[in-house]
């Protein structure tokens, strides 16, 4: 990496120069001669520093800051993070699915269970047949207003 720093460093410099050289030199017809040689110069001051450069551990080191290691405890909070998600993703699905059969109900996640509880107690028998058809794996119990469990 100290190497890597010492072309930069000496690739400024002479870019620096060449540019002093030029500012102060007369408008001549040698100007694309004198730029021609000030580029070779650059390239053999830089080229050596470059050769010797450890470029397999420059790119290991950018590589491994780049990406850092996730611990498994994080994964694991990822994973139950996404669990989440996609049980509340299944409790929106399942207030649209009741929504469009036209029952009314209050649908929460509680903890890891869909609550459903119904407005009206004859809308059971098609709410189970609901839950049976779009619940997944997902756990559901059904409840009618009151706390009524059935």
């Amino acid at each position: 990496m100290q190497t890597v720093r010492h072309l930069a460093l000496g690739v400024c410099i002479l870019c620096a120069g060449a540019g002093m050289i030029r500012i102060f030199w007369p408008e001549t017809t040698f100007k694309p001669v004198i730029n021609a040689v000030l580029l070779l110069y650059i390239i053999a001051a830089a080229l050596p520093v470059g050769l010797a450069a450890d470029w397999q551990g420059f790119a290991a080191r950018l590589q491994a800051e780049q990406v850092p290691q996730q611990s498994t405890e994080t994964g694991e909070e990822y994973r139950a993070y996404q669990d989440l998600l996609a049980r509340q993703a299944s409790v929106q699905a399942m207030e649209t699915v009741f929504a469009r059969a036209g029952i009314e109900a209050q649908i929460t996640l509680q903890g890891e269970v869909c609550v459903i509880e119904l407005a009206q107690e004859q809308d059971l028998p098609a709410a189970r047949q609901l839950v049976e058809e779009n619940g997944g794996t997902l756990e559901c119990r059904v409840l009618v207003k009151g706390g009524k469990e059935s």
